[in-house]
């Protein structure tokens, strides 16, 4: 779900709604809080999830489907709250942070886990280079706020993981999945014969703290099982 922009809808413009934030409109007739978004597409998935993780529903007059804004093919959708308390502002205006964004669900073992994509981060493996995307993991802030890790890999990361992938002997076929930034950890996601490990890697002690593989790994992210 890339190319995510807000978008105001005519009905906006109405006596119903009031501008609340940039973004966030307050629908006085509803008794909520609106958004409309656009995207180069959007996954099914993708929308139940950010919905479910921010507590929202999507509105009758738009959830995912395909138009066309200045030219151009678009899919759009327009997202509210339940009521118009302050806890509903709160959650709504978490959910505007993901304009701008790349938004992804990245899973493991079957748990998944909404991420924005930050960048890329190369790693030496065996005299070559190897990139892997970088993920960024939501994180519960205080009162309520809810935001993305903005923290990136500096550079003794990569070298503290490029040591410890020598040392690993790791078979070529292994595959680098991604790096997921969460609070001052980041976690080097690899994947063999269907079993995930994670290096995880600590900002705050400029090093590798642990290996965690299946269970043990999602306890230190946080997943949830798709039905």
């Amino acid at each position: 779900m890339k190319d995510i922009k807000s978008v105001e809808l005519e009905k906006y413009s109405g006596g119903d709604y009031e501008r609340v934030a940039f973004r966030v409109f307050h629908n006085k007739a509803g008794r909520n809080y609106c958004i409309c978004i656009t995207a180069d597409e959007m996954d099914e998935m993708i929308l139940d999830d950010l919905m479910t993780q921010y507590e929202l529903n999507c509105t009758n007059d738009h959830c995912g489907e395909e138009t066309v804004i200045d030219g151009k093919k678009v899919c759009i959708a327009e997202f509210e709250t339940q009521r118009d308390t302050l806890p509903d502002l709160q959650k709504i205006m978490n959910f505007a942070s993901v304009v701008g964004r790349e938004i992804v669900d990245f899973d493991i073992d079957g748990n998944y886990l909404l991420c924005v994509r930050t960048g890329d981060a190369v790693f030496g493996q065996d005299g070559r280079l190897v990139k892997v995307p970088v993920y960024s993991v939501r994180e519960d802030l205080a009162g309520g706020m809810l935001s993305f890790c903005e923290r990136y890999p500096d550079k003794e990361f990569t070298a503290e993981i490029g040591r410890i992938i020598d040392s690993q002997f790791l078979p070529e076929d292994v595959k680098f999945r991604a790096v997921l930034l969460q609070g001052f950890r980041a976690i080097l996601i690899l994947e063999h014969k269907g079993e995930t490990t994670g290096f995880v890697y600590g900002f705050r002690e400029r090093k590798c703290l642990r290996l965690d593989k299946g269970k043990n790994l999602l306890t230190i992210v946080r997943g949830y099982p798709r039905g």
